[in-house]
C-alpha cells in the first residue's frame, strides 16, 4: 500500500507540471502582433527624424534626396539604408506592457522619432530605442501603441546620423577616362598639360625603317616637354571622385579668395578645384564649381593633389 500511495504521489505531481508548463507556455505566447500595413519605399516621399527637440527632415525632389530646410544634398547610400529600414519594419516579439521605457531607451529624451510620408500622407510612425544585446534586434514602439516591441535586425544604426553626417560629402565627380587635359596654379607659377591618347608606337610601312617610331607622351606641356605620368595621374584620379571632410559652417563660397593652388580638368564641363591656407586641424578650406558650399579637406588629401608645375614636369628641385 505503501508503493500504491508514493506512485499515486508522483503521479499527481507530473500532472500538475504538466498542466503549469501548457498553462505557462499557453500565457507566454497569448498575444498577436500587430499587423503592419506594407509600405514600398520607393513610395516615400519625405521622411523626419526626431531626436529630442531637433528634427531632421529628409524629402525627395526629383531623384535627390534633401536634408531640409537647410536644402542641403543628403547622401543617397546613407538615404536608401534608412528608407529600406523605415519601410522593411518588421516585428518579431512582444517584449513589455509596463509602460516603462527608461531601459527600452524609449524615453522621450532618448528615442528616435521616425514618420515616413507619400507625399502628405503618412504611411508610418514609430519610436526606435536601443539595439538588443543580440544586435540583431530593436527595440520599438508604434504609434498609438505604449506596448515595446522587439523589431528585427539593428534598425537605430542607419537613422543615428546628425545632419553634418547626411550630407552627400562629393566634393568633385567625374569619368577620368574622359580627361582631356588638366591645368595648375600654385605659388611657383602655372603649367597646362594636354593628354594624348595615342598608346601605341606608329608602326612605319612596309619598306621603311622598321623600327617603330616613339608614341608622343601622355601628358604633354605646349612646349612639348613630357610631365611626370604617375604624379598627373595620380591627381587625375583623387579628383575624379572627391569627397570632402565635412563642410565649413557658417561661411559660403564667396567668403574664399586667393587660394594657394587651383587645378582645373579638361572634361565637358570643366571641374575646377581651388584649395586655401591651411585652417584648423590641419585641414584645408577648399571650393569647387561642383558643390555649392565650402568644404574641408585633410592635409594628406592635399597632398595628394597640390603638385607644383616642377615637381609634375618631373624636374628635379635646384640646391
Amino acid at each position: 500500500m505503501k508503493f500504491k500511495r508514493e506512485y499515486l504521489f508522483l503521479a499527481v505531481i507530473i500532472v500538475a507540471l504538466v498542466v503549469y508548463l501548457i498553462f505557462k507556455n499557453t500565457d507566454r505566447t497569448h498575444y498577436s502582433l500587430p499587423e503592419l500595413p506594407g509600405v514600398n519605399q520607393s513610395e516615400i516621399t519625405r521622411i523626419a527624424i526626431q531626436r529630442g527637440d531637433s528634427i531632421v527632415t529628409l524629402e525627395r525632389r526629383d531623384e535627390r534626396w534633401l536634408i531640409q530646410p537647410q536644402g542641403y544634398p543628403a547622401d543617397k547610400g546613407k538615404v536608401d539604408k534608412i528608407l529600406e529600414a523605415a519601410a522593411g519594419l518588421s516585428l518579431s516579439t512582444l517584449v513589455s506592457e509596463s509602460k516603462s521605457y527608461t531601459q527600452y531607451e524609449l524615453t522621450d529624451e532618448t528615442r528616435i522619432g521616425i514618420e515616413a510620408f507619400r507625399d502628405d500622407v503618412s504611411v508610418r510612425k514609430f519610436d526606435i530605442g536601443k539595439v538588443a544585446s543580440t544586435y540583431r534586434h530593436t527595440f520599438v514602439r508604434l504609434e498609438g501603441d505604449h506596448r515595446v516591441y522587439q523589431a528585427r535586425d539593428d534598425i537605430r544604426r542607419p537613422f543615428d546620423y546628425t545632419i553634418d553626417k547626411l550630407r552627400d560629402n562629393v566634393a568633385m565627380k567625374y569619368d577620368r577616362d574622359s580627361v582631356t587635359g588638366i591645368t595648375v596654379t600654385g605659388t611657383e607659377g602655372s603649367l597646362t598639360l594636354t593628354k594624348n591618347d595615342t598608346a601605341m608606337p606608329v608602326t612605319p610601312p612596309i619598306g621603311a625603317d622598321s623600327i617603330q617610331s616613339e608614341p608622343p607622351p601622355k601628358w604633354q606641356a605646349a612646349d612639348g616637354r613630357a610631365a611626370d605620368e604617375q604624379t598627373v595621374d595620380r591627381i587625375v584620379i583623387s579628383l575624379s571622385n572627391l569627397t570632402c571632410d565635412g563642410y565649413i559652417i557658417g561661411k559660403t563660397k564667396e567668403d574664399f579668395s586667393e587660394p594657394i593652388y587651383t587645378v582645373t580638368v579638361g572634361v565637358a564641363e570643366p571641374a575646377i578645384l581651388s584649395i586655401f591656407e591651411k585652417g584648423e586641424d590641419d585641414k584645408y578650406p577648399a571650393v569647387s564649381n561642383q558643390n555649392d558650399y565650402p568644404f574641408w579637406l585633410p592635409e594628406w588629401r592635399v597632398k595628394q593633389i597640390m603638385k607644383e608645375p616642377a615637381e609634375i614636369m618631373g624636374e628635379k628641385p635646384e640646391k
